[in-house]
């Protein structure tokens, strides 16, 4: 769709990038800036042709500060081109980079600072960042200006009625009586958008199954291997409940969730956002 409009899109996965091989800062931004010279490079040149002029432009740079180095990247050498979204994937990743004392702020900032140019210049390039991450975490250090210029896209879970492709594509792949086994998996997650995409997909693999079953082994059953994805909100309390001054806070708000007593649950509190971002709470539950 992007390229109908006549915008490039190019998707970075961080996972790509990696979190234990990155040496630095320095490193890892190399890295990323390297991922984004290929999706703007023409398909016929080589892996290898590609990072040799990439690191020709970079090591142009090698004596200025490294927010600067990136800044003249980002504003001479992508800006230049036709209009550009690059998809940041897999955002979580930064918490981890810095707990592993790679500090990605320079990089954040300059992001951050290009905003502007948006509304002064010629400059279109628009980043998505894509992940259970918050805004606070994207720039760490305090003394930076924070990362407030994120416009935030919701994602709400699907209703019965926006499932229902669900249903035409259980009955193309031949699962009977597709109509009552989705209620069935619409039960189980109410609309939840990846476990019903995965529900659906396991009916499709198994469809003598009962849904019950398909549950049971998505969330591990007999064979104790989960699935990845739903690890993640594991993996988001360890990171909350690693900022020591939030520890009180979040139990006592998933105390007062689990007790039902969550009328003035605020949703735009740090707490809550955290909550959420970690599958523990909807934001239709708070005021």
């Amino acid at each position: 769709e992007l390229q109908k409009l006549g915008i490039r899109g190019i998707r970075i996965d961080l996972n790509t990038i990696g979190v234990d091989k990155i040496i630095d800062a320095e490193h890892w931004c190399e890295r990323l800036l390297c991922a984004i010279h290929r999706g703007i490079s023409p398909d016929d040149r080589g892996y290898m042709e590609v990072e040799t002029d990439f690191l020709q432009h970079w090591s142009e740079t090698k004596t200025f500060p490294l927010a600067e180095r990136c800044q003249i990247y980002l504003r001479v050498i992508l800006g230049a081109g036709v209009p550009t979204v690059i998809f940041l994937d897999e955002m979580n990743n930064i918490p981890i980079l810095l707990q592993n004392d790679i500090n990605t702020d320079d990089f954040f900032t300059v992001v951050r600072t290009l905003a502007d140019f948006q509304l002064q210049e010629n400059w279109k390039v628009t980043f998505c960042l894509l992940g259970v991450v918050q805004a606070s975490e994207i720039i760490h250090d305090p003394s930076l200006t924070p990362f407030n210029i994120q416009e935030g896209i919701q994602l709400t879970d699907f209703t019965f009625d926006e499932s229902k492709p669900f249903i035409v594509a259980l009955r193309r792949v031949g699962v009977s009586n597709p109509e009552e086994r989705f209620s069935q998996i619409y039960n189980q997650t109410e609309g939840h958008p990846y476990l019903t995409h995965r529900l659906c997909y396991l009916l499709q693999r198994r469809p003598e199954a009962q849904i019950s079953e398909l549950v049971d082994d998505l969330l591990g059953g007999a064979t104790g291997s989960r699935d990845p994805n739903l690890n993640a909100p594991e993996q988001r309390m360890r990171v909350l409940t690693g900022k020591t001054q939030h520890v009180r806070s979040v139990l006592r708000m998933y105390r007062d969730i689990l007790t039902h007593d969550d009328s003035q649950v605020n949703a735009d509190t740090e707490i809550a956002q955290d909550l959420y971002l970690s599958c523990l709470l909807y934001t239709s539950r708070c005021v």
